[in-house]
Protein backbone atom coordinates (compact mmCIF):
# COMPACT_ATOMS: atom_id res chain seq x y z
CA UNK A 1 0.00 0.00 0.00
CA UNK A 2 2.60 2.56 0.85
CA UNK A 3 4.55 2.13 -2.72
CA UNK A 4 1.11 2.66 -4.18
CA UNK A 5 0.52 6.03 -1.99
CA UNK A 6 4.09 7.07 -3.09
CA UNK A 7 3.39 6.88 -7.00
CA UNK A 8 0.26 8.21 -6.70
CA UNK A 9 1.99 11.34 -4.63
CA UNK A 10 4.33 11.47 -7.46
CA UNK A 11 1.61 11.95 -10.37
CA UNK A 12 -1.25 13.17 -8.45
CA UNK A 13 -2.33 16.60 -10.09
CA UNK A 14 -4.34 18.04 -6.96
CA UNK A 15 -1.40 17.62 -5.02
CA UNK A 16 0.80 19.13 -7.66
CA UNK A 17 -1.85 22.64 -7.73
CA UNK A 18 -1.49 22.46 -3.99
CA UNK A 19 2.47 22.79 -3.99
CA UNK A 20 2.47 24.92 -7.42
CA UNK A 21 1.74 28.63 -5.76
CA UNK A 22 4.95 27.54 -3.33
CA UNK A 23 7.51 27.02 -6.87
CA UNK A 24 5.32 28.54 -9.31
CA UNK A 25 7.67 31.25 -9.87
CA UNK A 26 10.65 28.71 -10.02
CA UNK A 27 8.89 26.66 -12.60
CA UNK A 28 7.85 29.75 -15.05
CA UNK A 29 11.58 30.99 -14.96
CA UNK A 30 12.81 27.17 -15.91
CA UNK A 31 10.02 26.69 -18.98
CA UNK A 32 10.46 30.00 -20.13
CA UNK A 33 14.15 29.45 -20.34
CA UNK A 34 13.49 26.12 -22.02
CA UNK A 35 11.26 27.13 -24.69
CA UNK A 36 13.58 30.13 -25.35
CA UNK A 37 16.68 27.28 -25.69
CA UNK A 38 13.90 25.03 -27.89
CA UNK A 39 13.51 28.55 -30.42
CA UNK A 40 16.93 29.96 -30.57
CA UNK A 41 18.17 26.19 -31.68
CA UNK A 42 15.22 25.67 -33.59
CA UNK A 43 15.47 29.04 -35.38
CA UNK A 44 19.64 28.02 -36.14
CA UNK A 45 18.34 25.48 -37.71
CA UNK A 46 15.59 26.67 -39.93
CA UNK A 47 18.30 29.15 -41.18
CA UNK A 48 20.53 26.32 -42.62
CA UNK A 49 18.11 24.38 -43.80
CA UNK A 50 18.90 23.60 -47.82
CA UNK A 51 16.23 24.52 -49.94
CA UNK A 52 17.54 22.58 -53.26
CA UNK A 53 17.41 18.95 -51.19
CA UNK A 54 13.38 17.04 -50.86
CA UNK A 55 12.50 18.28 -47.27
CA UNK A 56 9.66 16.64 -44.78
CA UNK A 57 8.29 19.03 -42.15
CA UNK A 58 8.03 17.04 -38.46
CA UNK A 59 6.07 19.29 -36.54
CA UNK A 60 4.74 19.12 -32.54
CA UNK A 61 7.46 16.97 -32.08
CA UNK A 62 7.05 16.13 -28.01
CA UNK A 63 9.26 17.33 -25.83
CA UNK A 64 7.19 15.83 -22.92
CA UNK A 65 8.79 12.93 -21.03
CA UNK A 66 5.25 10.61 -21.83
CA UNK A 67 7.20 7.14 -23.25
CA UNK A 68 3.99 6.44 -25.13
CA UNK A 69 4.30 10.25 -27.30
CA UNK A 70 8.46 9.01 -27.44
CA UNK A 71 8.13 5.96 -28.89
CA UNK A 72 5.48 7.72 -31.56
CA UNK A 73 8.04 10.39 -32.40
CA UNK A 74 11.09 7.72 -32.64
CA UNK A 75 8.71 5.13 -35.13
CA UNK A 76 7.79 8.11 -37.25
CA UNK A 77 11.46 8.58 -37.56
CA UNK A 78 12.38 5.37 -38.46
CA UNK A 79 9.18 5.53 -40.86
CA UNK A 80 10.86 8.45 -42.37
CA UNK A 81 14.22 6.80 -42.98
CA UNK A 82 13.05 3.77 -44.57
CA UNK A 83 10.03 5.60 -46.65
CA UNK A 84 11.46 8.66 -47.37
CA UNK A 85 15.28 8.35 -47.26
CA UNK A 86 16.25 10.62 -50.05
CA UNK A 87 14.42 13.60 -48.20
CA UNK A 88 15.54 16.01 -45.10
CA UNK A 89 13.55 15.93 -42.21
CA UNK A 90 13.69 18.98 -40.14
CA UNK A 91 11.25 18.85 -36.78
CA UNK A 92 10.08 21.43 -34.72
CA UNK A 93 8.27 21.34 -31.19
CA UNK A 94 5.08 23.70 -30.65
CA UNK A 95 7.17 25.26 -27.55
CA UNK A 96 10.09 26.48 -29.58
CA UNK A 97 6.76 27.72 -32.64
CA UNK A 98 4.92 29.61 -30.11
CA UNK A 99 8.11 31.27 -28.17
CA UNK A 100 8.99 32.74 -31.15
CA UNK A 101 6.03 32.70 -33.53
CA UNK A 102 6.31 35.29 -35.97
CA UNK A 103 9.69 34.85 -36.74
CA UNK A 104 9.93 31.09 -37.08
CA UNK A 105 6.69 31.55 -39.51
CA UNK A 106 8.50 34.18 -41.35
CA UNK A 107 11.67 31.46 -41.84
CA UNK A 108 8.93 28.95 -42.55
CA UNK A 109 7.33 30.32 -44.87
CA UNK A 110 10.88 31.06 -47.32
CA UNK A 111 11.99 27.52 -46.78
CA UNK A 112 8.74 25.12 -47.35
CA UNK A 113 8.12 24.55 -51.13
CA UNK A 114 4.90 23.54 -52.28
CA UNK A 115 6.57 19.96 -52.80
CA UNK A 116 7.40 19.61 -49.33
CA UNK A 117 5.96 16.84 -47.19
CA UNK A 118 4.40 18.11 -43.79
CA UNK A 119 3.53 15.74 -40.98
CA UNK A 120 2.22 16.62 -37.59
CA UNK A 121 3.24 14.40 -34.66
CA UNK A 122 0.56 11.80 -33.66
CA UNK A 123 -1.35 10.76 -30.42
CA UNK A 124 -4.67 12.69 -28.28
CA UNK A 125 -3.83 16.18 -29.92
CA UNK A 126 -6.95 16.97 -32.30
CA UNK A 127 -9.39 18.08 -29.61
CA UNK A 128 -9.91 21.46 -30.69
CA UNK A 129 -8.15 22.77 -27.36
CA UNK A 130 -4.97 20.60 -27.35
CA UNK A 131 -1.83 22.87 -27.09
CA UNK A 132 -0.82 22.07 -30.11
CA UNK A 133 -3.57 23.52 -31.94
CA UNK A 134 -2.45 27.03 -32.43
CA UNK A 135 0.65 25.40 -34.30
CA UNK A 136 -1.63 23.37 -36.14
CA UNK A 137 -3.84 26.21 -37.56
CA UNK A 138 -1.19 28.40 -38.06
CA UNK A 139 0.88 26.00 -40.67
CA UNK A 140 -2.19 24.89 -42.22
CA UNK A 141 -3.03 28.14 -42.71
CA UNK A 142 0.05 29.20 -44.52
CA UNK A 143 0.95 26.37 -46.70
CA UNK A 144 -2.40 25.19 -48.19
CA UNK A 145 -0.81 23.59 -51.34
CA UNK A 146 1.67 21.54 -49.53
CA UNK A 147 0.39 18.11 -48.51
CA UNK A 148 0.07 17.84 -44.62
CA UNK A 149 -0.86 14.66 -42.93
CA UNK A 150 -2.32 14.25 -39.35
CA UNK A 151 -0.47 11.27 -38.31
CA UNK A 152 -3.13 9.09 -36.18
CA UNK A 153 -5.28 10.73 -33.80
CA UNK A 154 -7.77 10.06 -31.57
CA UNK A 155 -10.32 12.52 -31.76
CA UNK A 156 -12.54 13.99 -29.14
CA UNK A 157 -14.55 17.17 -28.73
CA UNK A 158 -15.50 18.23 -25.14
CA UNK A 159 -18.36 20.46 -26.60
CA UNK A 160 -20.39 21.01 -29.67
CA UNK A 161 -19.02 24.56 -30.10
CA UNK A 162 -15.37 23.37 -30.14
CA UNK A 163 -16.76 20.65 -33.20
CA UNK A 164 -18.45 23.38 -34.89
CA UNK A 165 -15.18 25.59 -35.01
CA UNK A 166 -12.31 22.91 -35.80
CA UNK A 167 -15.13 21.42 -38.66
CA UNK A 168 -15.10 25.74 -40.15
CA UNK A 169 -11.77 26.07 -39.92
CA UNK A 170 -10.19 22.43 -41.41
CA UNK A 171 -13.13 22.23 -43.78
CA UNK A 172 -11.94 24.77 -46.25
CA UNK A 173 -8.93 22.85 -46.24
CA UNK A 174 -8.69 19.85 -49.11
CA UNK A 175 -4.85 19.50 -48.80
CA UNK A 176 -4.94 17.49 -45.40
CA UNK A 177 -4.71 13.86 -45.03
CA UNK A 178 -6.45 13.36 -41.85
CA UNK A 179 -5.30 9.61 -39.97
CA UNK A 180 -8.04 8.51 -36.96
CA UNK A 181 -6.41 5.94 -34.64
CA UNK A 182 -9.61 3.87 -33.64
CA UNK A 183 -13.10 3.84 -35.17
CA UNK A 184 -14.83 6.50 -33.42
CA UNK A 185 -12.26 8.95 -34.13
CA UNK A 186 -12.29 8.06 -37.74
CA UNK A 187 -16.23 8.13 -37.37
CA UNK A 188 -16.47 11.91 -36.15
CA UNK A 189 -13.63 12.81 -38.57
CA UNK A 190 -15.94 11.58 -41.43
CA UNK A 191 -18.57 13.14 -39.54
CA UNK A 192 -17.35 16.66 -39.47
CA UNK A 193 -15.66 16.19 -42.61
CA UNK A 194 -18.44 14.33 -44.70
CA UNK A 195 -16.91 15.50 -48.23
CA UNK A 196 -13.11 14.78 -47.61
CA UNK A 197 -11.49 12.30 -49.61
CA UNK A 198 -8.74 11.66 -47.41
CA UNK A 199 -10.23 10.59 -44.05
CA UNK A 200 -8.23 7.27 -42.99
CA UNK A 201 -7.97 4.66 -40.08
CA UNK A 202 -4.77 3.74 -39.05
CA UNK A 203 -3.42 1.99 -35.93
CA UNK A 204 -0.45 3.71 -33.11
CA UNK A 205 2.56 3.64 -35.42
CA UNK A 206 4.13 2.06 -32.20
CA UNK A 207 2.30 -1.03 -33.05
CA UNK A 208 4.98 -1.34 -36.21
CA UNK A 209 7.27 -3.04 -33.19
CA UNK A 210 5.34 -5.47 -32.36
CA UNK A 211 6.65 -8.74 -34.02
CA UNK A 212 10.38 -7.03 -33.97
CA UNK A 213 11.43 -9.07 -30.47
CA UNK A 214 11.65 -12.19 -29.59
CA UNK A 215 11.31 -12.75 -25.83
CA UNK A 216 10.44 -16.77 -25.68
CA UNK A 217 13.42 -17.45 -23.86
CA UNK A 218 12.62 -15.70 -20.95
CA UNK A 219 11.70 -16.67 -17.51
CA UNK A 220 8.46 -14.58 -16.35
CA UNK A 221 7.36 -14.26 -13.31
CA UNK A 222 4.81 -12.33 -11.18
CA UNK A 223 2.26 -9.16 -12.66
CA UNK A 224 3.22 -5.93 -13.55
CA UNK A 225 0.29 -3.31 -12.66
CA UNK A 226 0.71 0.22 -15.68
CA UNK A 227 -1.82 2.40 -14.50
CA UNK A 228 -2.42 6.07 -15.26
CA UNK A 229 -2.85 8.90 -12.85
CA UNK A 230 -4.81 11.81 -14.41
CA UNK A 231 -8.17 13.01 -15.65
CA UNK A 232 -8.22 10.28 -17.61
CA UNK A 233 -8.20 7.39 -15.25
CA UNK A 234 -11.30 5.24 -14.12
CA UNK A 235 -10.25 4.00 -10.33
CA UNK A 236 -9.52 5.96 -7.52
CA UNK A 237 -6.31 5.00 -5.42
CA UNK A 238 -8.04 3.26 -3.07
CA UNK A 239 -9.59 1.12 -5.59
CA UNK A 240 -5.98 0.45 -7.32
CA UNK A 241 -4.26 -0.10 -4.07
CA UNK A 242 -6.98 -2.50 -3.20
CA UNK A 243 -6.73 -3.98 -6.27
CA UNK A 244 -3.30 -4.84 -6.12
CA UNK A 245 -3.30 -6.63 -3.06
CA UNK A 246 -6.14 -9.00 -4.14
CA UNK A 247 -3.26 -9.43 -7.41
CA UNK A 248 -1.11 -10.35 -4.82
CA UNK A 249 -2.69 -13.61 -3.41
CA UNK A 250 -2.23 -14.58 -7.40
CA UNK A 251 1.65 -13.60 -8.16
CA UNK A 252 3.95 -10.74 -6.79
CA UNK A 253 2.80 -7.41 -8.16
CA UNK A 254 5.03 -4.48 -9.58
CA UNK A 255 3.69 -0.57 -10.24
CA UNK A 256 4.29 1.68 -12.71
CA UNK A 257 3.64 3.51 -15.46
CA UNK A 258 4.55 5.04 -19.19
CA UNK A 259 5.58 8.03 -18.09
CA UNK A 260 9.76 8.74 -17.40
CA UNK A 261 11.11 10.11 -14.23
CA UNK A 262 13.31 11.70 -16.25
CA UNK A 263 13.76 14.00 -19.60
CA UNK A 264 16.03 12.75 -22.35
CA UNK A 265 18.27 14.62 -24.39
CA UNK A 266 17.61 12.68 -27.54
CA UNK A 267 15.13 10.68 -29.30
CA UNK A 268 18.39 7.87 -29.34
CA UNK A 269 18.28 7.96 -25.41
CA UNK A 270 14.16 7.76 -25.02
CA UNK A 271 14.11 4.66 -27.52
CA UNK A 272 17.09 2.94 -25.15
CA UNK A 273 14.42 4.28 -22.46
CA UNK A 274 11.35 2.48 -24.53
CA UNK A 275 13.80 -0.84 -24.82
CA UNK A 276 14.39 -1.22 -21.44
CA UNK A 277 10.72 -0.80 -20.60
CA UNK A 278 9.74 -3.33 -23.40
CA UNK A 279 12.51 -5.52 -21.88
CA UNK A 280 10.98 -5.03 -18.30
CA UNK A 281 7.49 -5.68 -19.87
CA UNK A 282 9.11 -9.19 -21.00
CA UNK A 283 9.99 -10.38 -17.93
CA UNK A 284 6.35 -10.38 -16.71
CA UNK A 285 4.00 -13.08 -17.04
CA UNK A 286 1.18 -10.54 -17.82
CA UNK A 287 0.19 -6.90 -17.91
CA UNK A 288 -2.56 -5.08 -16.77
CA UNK A 289 -2.97 -1.44 -17.83
CA UNK A 290 -5.01 1.72 -18.52
CA UNK A 291 -2.26 3.13 -20.76
CA UNK A 292 -2.68 3.01 -24.40
CA UNK A 293 1.32 2.69 -24.63
CA UNK A 294 1.40 0.00 -21.95
CA UNK A 295 -0.99 -2.03 -24.26
CA UNK A 296 1.41 -1.81 -27.31
CA UNK A 297 4.43 -1.83 -25.20
CA UNK A 298 3.24 -5.33 -23.58
CA UNK A 299 2.72 -6.91 -26.80
CA UNK A 300 6.32 -5.69 -28.37
CA UNK A 301 7.28 -7.73 -25.54
CA UNK A 302 5.26 -10.81 -26.73
CA UNK A 303 3.46 -10.23 -23.02
CA UNK A 304 -0.41 -11.48 -22.89
CA UNK A 305 -2.30 -7.95 -21.38
CA UNK A 306 -5.35 -6.92 -19.62
CA UNK A 307 -7.00 -3.62 -20.25
CA UNK A 308 -8.60 -1.53 -17.65
CA UNK A 309 -11.20 1.46 -19.09
CA UNK A 310 -10.43 4.93 -18.65
CA UNK A 311 -12.90 8.10 -18.75
CA UNK A 312 -12.86 7.76 -22.92
CA UNK A 313 -12.78 5.26 -25.68
CA UNK A 314 -8.98 6.14 -26.23
CA UNK A 315 -7.63 2.67 -24.69
CA UNK A 316 -10.76 0.55 -25.46
CA UNK A 317 -11.29 1.31 -28.96
CA UNK A 318 -7.50 1.19 -29.76
CA UNK A 319 -7.44 -2.10 -28.31
CA UNK A 320 -10.29 -3.38 -31.48
CA UNK A 321 -6.98 -2.90 -33.42
CA UNK A 322 -6.35 -6.59 -31.97
CA UNK A 323 -9.10 -8.14 -32.54
CA UNK A 324 -8.76 -11.07 -34.80
CA UNK A 325 -5.01 -10.29 -34.52
CA UNK A 326 -3.58 -11.14 -30.97
CA UNK A 327 -6.95 -12.10 -29.88
CA UNK A 328 -5.66 -14.64 -27.31
CA UNK A 329 -3.25 -11.70 -26.02
CA UNK A 330 -5.21 -8.65 -25.63
CA UNK A 331 -8.05 -8.96 -23.06
CA UNK A 332 -10.42 -5.98 -21.93
CA UNK A 333 -12.26 -6.23 -18.94
CA UNK A 334 -14.90 -4.03 -17.81
CA UNK A 335 -14.39 -4.28 -13.94
CA UNK A 336 -11.37 -4.76 -11.41
CA UNK A 337 -13.15 -8.33 -10.62
CA UNK A 338 -12.43 -9.54 -14.40
CA UNK A 339 -8.87 -8.41 -14.27
CA UNK A 340 -8.13 -10.66 -11.34
CA UNK A 341 -9.73 -13.83 -12.84
CA UNK A 342 -7.68 -13.54 -16.15
CA UNK A 343 -4.93 -13.00 -14.46
CA UNK A 344 -5.37 -15.86 -12.55
CA UNK A 345 -5.68 -17.81 -16.05
CA UNK A 346 -3.24 -16.24 -17.25
CA UNK A 347 -0.62 -16.64 -14.67
CA UNK A 348 -2.25 -20.42 -14.12
CA UNK A 349 -0.79 -21.55 -17.35
CA UNK A 350 -0.31 -19.46 -20.47
CA UNK A 351 1.56 -20.27 -24.07
CA UNK A 352 3.83 -17.72 -25.32
CA UNK A 353 5.12 -17.01 -28.36
CA UNK A 354 6.69 -14.00 -30.96
CA UNK A 355 3.71 -12.53 -32.42
CA UNK A 356 3.97 -11.63 -35.87
CA UNK A 357 4.34 -8.07 -37.27
CA UNK A 358 0.78 -7.47 -38.37
CA UNK A 359 0.46 -3.77 -38.53
CA UNK A 360 3.62 -2.69 -40.07
CA UNK A 361 3.02 -4.60 -43.02
CA UNK A 362 -0.63 -4.62 -43.35
CA UNK A 363 -0.51 -0.48 -42.62
CA UNK A 364 2.47 1.29 -42.33
CA UNK A 365 4.83 -0.27 -45.14
CA UNK A 366 1.59 0.84 -47.88
CA UNK A 367 1.40 4.24 -46.25
CA UNK A 368 3.62 6.40 -48.77
CA UNK A 369 1.01 4.90 -51.00
CA UNK A 370 -1.87 6.99 -49.78
CA UNK A 371 0.00 10.00 -49.12
CA UNK A 372 1.96 9.81 -52.55
CA UNK A 373 -1.82 8.71 -54.75
CA UNK A 374 -4.60 8.96 -52.34
CA UNK A 375 -5.01 5.29 -52.14
CA UNK A 376 -3.24 2.12 -51.62
CA UNK A 377 -2.10 0.76 -55.06
CA UNK A 378 -2.11 -2.84 -55.53
CA UNK A 379 -4.05 -3.44 -52.19
CA UNK A 380 -5.36 -7.22 -52.48
CA UNK A 381 -5.46 -7.77 -48.82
Amino acid sequence: MKDVLFYYIRRNEKVKEFLAPFYKGYIYCKEYNRNKCYAIGAIKKLLEVDITQKRIWYFCVPTHSNLGDQAQACCIEKYFRKFFSDHIVFKLSNNAFDFYEEKILMILKEKIKETDLIFFQSGYTFTGIHPYENMHRKIVENFPYNKIVFLPQTVKFKNQKILENVQNFYGKYDNIYFFARDKISYDIYKSIFPEHRNVHCFPDIVTTEIGNYDFNNNERNGILLCVRNDVEKLYSFQEISLFKEKLQKIAKVSLSDTNSETKENSLKEYWKKIEETIDDYAQYQVIITDRYHGTIFALIANTPVIILKTTDHKVVTGADWFEGVYEDYVYVVNDLEEASQVAQQIVTGFEYRKLPSYFKEKYYDRLKDIIEYGELKNDNL
